[in-house]
């Protein structure tokens, strides 16, 4: 029989494709981590993302499983966890491990990840959702080909979505902070405006050409990059995060601002607290949901799910964040 505290923990799910493959070099080190401690709660490494969501969907509900990954692998699973009410504890080894930031688990080693996500108590935390029209192609848009996911981290639209996918494309062996480094120089050469419609709960926040308009649940994204300080995953809303048609050169002088949460007060850039974000383009927008490109959309909708996760937070909290302004001043283009 299990120790008690670790008595409601159901499976231990590996992605070994988490962390551009190297989660998998883990395993042995999590398994014998197990073993030493009595435990005989399975360590599965499905290979597809399909067997992972039917082994999720086995589990008893409400009870508690253990996601070995990043952003992307917990963003993937979603579905089968908010299907069964799973609880979930997190070792963080994925590329950006944003979320794991957010929690306090960044600086915990895998074996001391995996202890404490058996034994320490799961606390609500918010979801988002988007749904969006891919591009029509020949004609009218059919209601079947609307798409929907969860996320739990950030919904990437416009640049920074465009280096997700970039970075995807890059050999996983540059390690990430190289790979990041070359899907945004790449990104940079070849920049790219949308012509866009923003509406924030129902407001219009801006009309014309934007660089990216994301929703963000955590306060770093893209791999500890600081775009919405005072974010945090209870908090109620998302932060709406808008940057105009900027230039090449501005968009450069832009990133370190992000980087390090400077950004505030930028000619250009506009953030505000949201709960729903609607942004209609006339150009399709690359989406891309916690790192994982989604595809092209023509429209997207981003809704905050609030509490709809139970989560096992890190053994102590994270330093208080810089509060977020509710609104920034409007967009000289906004009507």
């Amino acid at each position: 029989m299990p120790p008690a505290d670790t008595a409601s923990t159901s499976l231990v799910l590996l992605n070994p494709h988490a962390g551009a493959g190297r989660a998998v070099s883990h395993r042995a080190d999590l398994m014998k981590a197990l073993l030493d401690r009595g435990i005989t709660i399975p360590l599965e490494a499905p290979d597809s993302i399909d067997e992972a969501l039917a082994l999720l969907m086995q589990q008893a509900r409400g009870s508690r499983v253990v996601v070995v990954g990043g952003d992307g692998t917990l963003q993937q699973y979603l579905p089968a966890i908010l299907a069964q009410q799973l609880e979930v504890g997190l070792v963080p080894l994925g590329s950006g491990n944003d979320l794991a930031r957010a929690l306090g688990l960044h600086t915990l080693s895998p074996t001391e990840a995996l202890a404490h996500a058996m034994r320490a108590p799961a606390e609500p935390m918010d979801v988002g959702s988007v749904r969006w029209d891919p591009p029509a192609s020949g004609g009218r848009l059919l209601q079947t080909q609307v798409h929907e996911r969860q996320f739990v981290s950030s919904l990437a639209g416009g640049f920074d979505a465009q280096v997700a996918l970039l970075a995807m494309q890059t050999p996983p062996w540059l390690g990430a902070r190289l790979r990041y480094g070359w899907a945004i120089a790449k990104a940079l050469l070849r920049l790219q405006h949308w012509p866009v419609q923003v509406f924030v709960d129902q407001q219009r926040l801006y009309h014309g050409p934007a660089l990216l308009c994301s929703a963000l649940n955590t306060a770093t994204y893209g791999g500890g990059l600081l775009a919405a300080p005072g974010q945090t995953v209870d908090g109620g809303h998302l932060h709406a995060l808008l940057a105009e048609g900027l230039s090449r050169w501005r968009t450069l002088l832009l990133l370190p601002k992000l980087r390090k949460g400077k950004h505030g007060g930028q000619h250009g850039v506009h953030s505000r607290g949201a709960r729903v974000l609607w942004v209609h383009s006339q150009m399709p927008v690359p989406l891309a949901a916690d790192g994982e490109y989604l595809g092209l959309a023509q429209q997207y909708r981003v809704q905050l799910l609030p509490g709809a996760l139970r989560v096992v937070r890190g053994p102590a909290p994270a330093p208080m964040p810089t509060p977020m302004p509710a609104a920034d001043s409007a967009p000289g283009s906004a009507a």
